[in-house]
C-alpha cells in the first residue's frame, strides 16, 4: 500500500506572500503601486480584482470599497480571472485613489490560493491625506 499526502496547513504558504502598497501616503487622485511578492515555495493564484479597501476604525477594520478603485454607485464589475504567481515571482498593479475615499489609515484585502487553501491576504498599511 502506498499512501501519498500533500497539504498546506492554513497560512503556511500564504504567510510567505506579501502585498506591498506604495507610497505610504496618498491623496485622492494619486496612484498607488500594489506589489504582490511570492516568497513561498509554491505557486499561488491571485487576482487584483476584486481587491477590497478597508479603513481602520476605533475597533478593527471595515470594508469601504469593494472592489477598490470603483467609485460608489458605479456599475463596474470584476472578471473572474486568476493568475499564477510562481515561487520568487512578483506581480504589480497600479490603482488610483478615488475622490470618495476619506482621510484615514487603510489597507487592502485580496484572496490568494495555494493548493487547496484559499486565504485573505492583507496589504501593508497606507494613509490617505488631503
Amino acid at each position: 500500500i502506498l499512501v501519498v499526502a500533500c497539504s498546506h496547513p492554513t497560512g503556511s504558504s500564504i504567510s510567505r506572500v506579501d502585498l506591498i502598497v506604495t507610497p505610504e501616503r496618498a491623496a485622492a487622485g494619486d496612484s498607488l503601486s500594489l506589489m504582490l511578492v511570492n516568497r513561498s515555495g509554491v505557486t499561488v493564484e491571485y487576482s487584483f480584482c476584486p481587491t477590497s479597501l478597508e479603513r481602520r476604525e476605533e475597533v478593527g477594520w471595515s470594508t469601504v470599497q469593494q472592489p477598490f478603485g470603483v467609485p460608489a454607485g458605479s456599475r463596474m464589475m470584476c472578471m473572474g480571472m486568476a493568475f499564477a504567481l510562481l515561487p520568487g515571482g512578483t506581480a504589480e498593479y497600479r490603482q488610483l485613489v478615488t475622490e470618495d475615499v476619506q482621510v484615514g489609515l487603510y489597507r487592502l484585502r485580496m484572496n490568494v490560493t495555494a493548493g487547496d487553501s484559499r486565504s485573505p491576504l492583507y496589504s501593508s498599511e497606507f494613509r490617505v491625506i488631503r
